[in-house]
Formats: C-alpha cells, sequence, structure tokens
C-alpha cells in the first residue's frame, strides 16, 4: 500500500474531521437513547407477563367456581315415589362455566405470547449489547485517535500551503535537501533556515520564521558530521523551537499603523509562523489558528501541552472539551490569549501565546478587553 496520498481539497479533510467529531458527540446519545429504549420495553414485557400470570390464576379460581356450581346444580335433582328421576336445569351453569374456560384460554394465550416475546427482545438486546459496546469502545479510544491523527495531518497541510516544507524524519533513511528560498524583495533580514519541532518538525521555514538578525543562522545550527541522515557535512542540525529566540521580542507590526513593540517581559513564542491574510487589529484567533498554535505548543514541549507564562500557576495544560450548559470549564483548560490587548494589537501569532484559563481569566480582571 502507498504511504502517500493525493490531497486535492483541505476543506474535505476538514469536513471529515467535523463530521467524525459530531460522530463521536452524537453516538452516545444515540446510544444511550436506544438503550433506554429497550429498558423501557423490557420493564413493559416484565409487567404484562405478571398481569397474564395473575390473570390466568384469577380465570382458573372463577372456572373452578363455576364447575362446582355446576356441580351442585346437577346434585340437586330428586326422585319421586316411583322411582323417577327428575335432573335439574342447569343451563345457566354450564354458560357460566364455558365463557370462564374461554377467558382462561385467552389468559394462557396472552401469557404464552408474552413469554415468547420475552425471549426474543432478550435475544436481540444481547445481540444489541454486544455491538453498542463494541461501538463504546470504539469512540473512547479510536475514534479520537482518529480524529486528532486527522486534525495533526490537516494542520500540517495548512502550515506547508503556508510556505513550509515538512521535515521527512525516520526509519535512517536519506532525507530531501531542503533549501530556504531567498528573502523576499526589500527583506534585508535573512530567515532561520533550520527550526524544527514546531508543527510536522518544520525544517525549511523561511516565510515562517524571521530573524531580528542579518548575520545568518547561528553557529549551533551546523554540524562537522551533517545535521540529518543522509545530508553532507556542515548542513544544519533540526533545533528545538526557541532554541534561536531572542530574549526580546520583535516590534508587531500594525497594518496601518507603527510597529508595536511587545513587552520586554513577554516572549512570542509562535513569531516564526506566517500569519494568515486576514490579520487584523479587534480579530479573535481563527479556529484554523487555534489549530496551529495548539499543535506548535504541543511539539515544542515534547507532547504535552504547557503554558507559555512561566508565571502561570498551572502549567501542565489540556485541550478544551465540549462545552456544556451550567458546567464550569476547568482552571487548566489552555487558551489562547493575545499577549498585547486585541484592541491594540492584531490577531498575528507574534501576539499569541498559550496559558492556561484560570491566567487568562486573571488577566480580563487585570486588564479587561474593550
Amino acid at each position: 500500500m502507498s504511504s502517500s496520498a493525493d490531497i486535492h481539497s483541505v476543506q474535505a479533510l476538514e469536513g471529515m474531521r467535523d463530521s467524525l467529531q459530531r460522530v463521536g458527540s452524537d453516538t452516545p446519545q444515540l446510544l444511550y437513547a436506544a438503550e433506554q429504549e429497550i429498558r423501557q420495553t423490557e420493564e413493559w414485557l416484565k409487567k404484562r407477563l405478571a398481569y397474564w400470570q395473575a390473570e390466568v390464576e384469577r380465570r382458573q379460581a372463577a372456572v373452578r367456581m363455576a364447575a362446582g356450581a355446576l356441580a351442585r346444580c346437577q346434585a340437586s335433582g330428586y326422585t319421586d315415589e316411583d322411582g323417577n328421576y327428575y335432573p335439574p336445569s342447569c343451563g345457566t351453569e354450564e354458560q357460566a362455566l364455558a365463557e370462564y374456560q374461554q377467558l382462561l384460554r385467552e389468559a394462557q394465550r396472552n401469557l404464552e405470547e408474552v413469554q415468547r416475546w420475552i425471549a426474543r427482545i432478550g435475544q436481540a438486546a444481547t445481540r444489541y449489547r454486544t455491538q453498542a459496546q463494541r461501538t463504546r469502545q470504539m469512540l473512547d479510544s479510536g475514534l479520537p485517535q482518529g480524529v486528532a491523527y486527522l486534525g495533526q495531518k490537516i494542520t500540517e497541510l495548512h502550515v506547508y500551503l503556508a510556505g513550509a516544507a515538512p521535515v521527512v524524519t525516520g526509519g535512517g533513511g536519506n532525507v530531501p535537501s531542503i533549501s530556504p528560498p531567498a528573502s523576499p524583495p526589500g527583506n534585508s533580514s535573512s530567515p532561520d533556515p533550520w527550526v524544527t519541532g514546531g508543527l510536522v518538525g518544520l525544517a525549511a521555514v523561511s516565510g515562517l520564521v524571521s530573524s531580528p538578525s542579518a548575520s545568518g543562522p547561528p553557529a549551533n545550527l551546523t554540524s562537522p558530521g551533517g545535521g540529518l541522515p543522509g545530508s553532507p557535512p556542515g548542513s544544519p542540525v533540526p533545533q528545538p523551537i526557541g532554541a534561536a529566540t531572542p530574549a526580546t521580542s520583535p516590534p508587531l507590526a500594525i497594518p496601518g499603523g507603527s510597529p508595536l513593540a511587545l513587552p520586554a517581559a513577554v516572549a512570542a513564542p509562535y513569531r516564526y509562523l506566517k500569519d494568515p491574510p486576514s490579520v487584523a487589529i479587534g480579530k479573535d484567533f481563527t479556529p484554523k489558528q487555534h489549530e496551529v498554535l495548539c499543535m506548535a505548543n504541543i511539539q515544542r514541549h515534547g507532547g504535552t501541552y504547557k503554558s507559555d507564562d512561566p508565571s502561570d500557576p498551572y502549567q501542565i495544560l489540556h485541550r478544551p472539551s465540549k462545552s456544556m450548559r451550567g458546567v464550569t470549564p476547568p482552571p487548566d483548560e489552555l487558551q489562547i490569549d493575545h499577549i498585547t490587548p486585541k484592541g491594540k494589537a492584531p490577531n498575528s501569532y507574534a501576539n499569541a501565546r498559550i496559558i492556561s484559563r484560570f491566567w487568562n481569566r486573571k488577566k480580563w480582571d487585570h486588564d479587561p478587553p474593550p
């Protein structure tokens, strides 16, 4: 089987991911509703079974009473002095006995029918519950993993389309030689050519990473023996994101205005990401930006979501779960924060960081949004 795929529409993959997420959120409710229907049916059949069992006993007693009445009637005949026997007229008693016997047979048939349905429903419910348990196991393990994997690949495609090529790793084979393209016209600063550890282990970042210095990549980004398997000597060695991040953040460009310098104490951990064309002051981060930032964060920190603010009391974070009315999200839920309030700066990656919901609310209290 081929390990490659011919992708024509990232939007189609996003639609598939959204559909799978809806399956994951809707199916448990459907399974619960079906289980409730089955239990209601089973309870109803149990009540009908008890009813017809009691009804059979009651009608059996009525038949016995009618039979006794008929026997007494038949015993009420007499013989005259000449020895002639005169039988009594017991037509009413005979008719009553026949009616009670018919009612008893009807109750017995209904009881047998209920017992048959109990057996059939029990077998069908057992088969359904076996399949439902398998479905629940898939929803609890396989589906979330599949959705996460698909979301990661979608993010990789977005990053690739934004202008970066992913590094091919693993297997010990040769890695294609990737060279960062030249700086765009009018930009005297050369890009940092090797920054990895973020989304999909990016190698040639070029348009996604801008260096505040024109002196080229740092010296520790090269290795005498070659940085990647199969690469020539002196080729760059991939470094984790943040290894070449300067102590102070570069000015954040504001469309239609002068550059806005970020606070010196606040790092801009995602400034290397290329902004979408819709970046503007006063806008929230888009869902796609959320995905890109979350993927960059978890890969920066070795598979764990962590706060980008060292002062955050919740350093280990978790992705937000589906919101429920009346339920307050946990304080360690990660949120995308504007380093500089969105009323003063755009929704640029250079103005983004990930912090806990608790720390974000504290920031709101100190610096409420406009």
